[in-house]
């Protein structure tokens, strides 16, 4: 097959779609990536693999999506692609309708989280689940990574239950392998984290969605009620120069200057496995998720998780064996579950263990991996 692997951002190709070229390319398709390679246009490699830039805008403005599916219409017109795969709700919208339009005759969608879930006002529900039907009639097959979306996709009718498949998130087992971290004394020591410090860490894009507000004002409120308590606060990640809202930058300078030594910023890393090592406990408050990859990183680092209930999150965290989930938005609920960690890290270290061997069950990159291309060969060859 010749298949156009379609998203809107870097960000995105880099965390979900590379593994996934590899074990389709290993099994003789040509594959090509597409997706705004920040300013870079048109044709290049990354590490062997093809890439096709293409402006994609991560907004829902009815003008420059009209003139991005044109565009992408006419790559598609060109290259006469057997199949089109999109993944997530920009790269999803654009990529199949361009697809329909230029005649691909296998459209496959992947939906790392719907854009509409259980906290959104009843009118946003309403428009992009409705978007959702009518994108799903120009859909061959659908897969999911959340339990919770596939049910939602079949009893909300956006696509015939012949057509959809649950496949899961994974990562690398022998990568995120918490024996096989040889330098956590000498990162610690970069970071200035004292051997008894208790670390509490986030990775992720820094983004508004992602609770980091909420986990920031849960830090400061900590360090203010008790000022001699031993916790640091370890944030791995950046605001992206693609993301919508650049507001957050200035909203956390507060937060920075009142926690100063207690809160350390990484940045952007590559070295991951690293940086979960030297965190005691792993924290994601996010208002909304698919089945978030950094949960099942800090599982399989067997790290106890603290985390929002919301779709994707409580399908991987189990509340009171693996972790805790607390409400959405609730900086107060957050500080009661941190402190409870902080008070009994026996629990903590009995949490991590369930929640590695749990990850090493249903998380393995590998036949999350396998699954996936079993499923588009086998839907192509149907389709044929």
């Amino acid at each position: 097959m010749k298949i156009c692997q379609v998203c809107a951002v870097q960000f995105t190709a880099e965390k979900f779609l590379l593994n996934l070229v590899d074990g389709l390319k290993a099994n003789g398709h040509e594959v090509v990536m597409m997706y705004n390679a920040d300013d870079r246009k048109g044709d290049f490699q990354l590490d062997g693999r093809q890439i096709h830039s293409v402006k994609i805008t991560r907004n829902f403005n009815i003008f420059s999506k009209f003139f991005e599916i044109i565009t992408i219409y006419r790559y598609f017109k060109k290259e006469q692609y057997d199949v089109v795969h999109c993944h997530t709700p920009i790269g999803g919208l654009v990529g199949r309708i361009a697809a329909k339009l230029a005649g691909v005759e296998f459209i496959i969608y992947t939906v790392h989280g719907f854009y509409f879930h259980e906290n959104s006002s009843k009118l946003a529900y309403f428009i992009y689940s409705n978007i959702e039907k009518i994108l799903g009639k120009i859909t061959n097959l659908m897969l999911t990574v959340s339990n919770e979306d596939y049910f939602t996709a079949i009893s909300r009718s956006i696509i015939s239950e012949k057509c959809i498949a649950h496949i899961g998130n994974g990562v690398d087992s022998t990568k995120f392998d918490p024996v096989a971290i040889v330098n956590s004394k000498s990162l610690r020591f970069f970071f200035k984290i004292d051997s008894d410090d208790f670390v509490i860490g986030l990775v992720s894009r820094l983004v508004r969605e992602k609770g980091i507000i909420e986990f920031l004002s849960a830090a400061e409120r900590l360090q203010s009620s008790n000022p001699d308590r031993r916790i640091k606060f370890l944030v791995v990640g950046e605001i992206l120069p693609s993301e919508r809202d650049q507001t957050l930058k200035t909203e956390m300078k507060g937060y920075i200057k009142t926690l100063g030594d207690s809160l350390i910023l990484a940045g952007s890393r590559d070295d991951i496995p690293n940086m979960l090592s030297i965190m005691d406990v792993f924290c994601l408050p996010s208002w909304r998720e698919g089945l978030p990859v950094s949960i099942i990183e800090a599982m399989m680092m067997s790290l106890p998780v603290v985390a929002t209930n919301i779709r994707g999150s409580r399908e991987e965290v189990i509340d009171g064996e693996t972790g805790l989930l607390v409400p959405v938005r609730n900086s107060k609920a957050l500080i009661k579950a941190i402190e409870s960690l902080y008070q009994d890290r026996g629990r903590c270290i009995i949490m991590g263990q369930y929640g590695r061997k749990k990850a090493l069950k249903y998380y393995n990159e590998f036949n999350i991996i396998n699954r996936q291309v079993e499923l588009i060969e086998y839907f192509w060859k149907r389709l044929s």
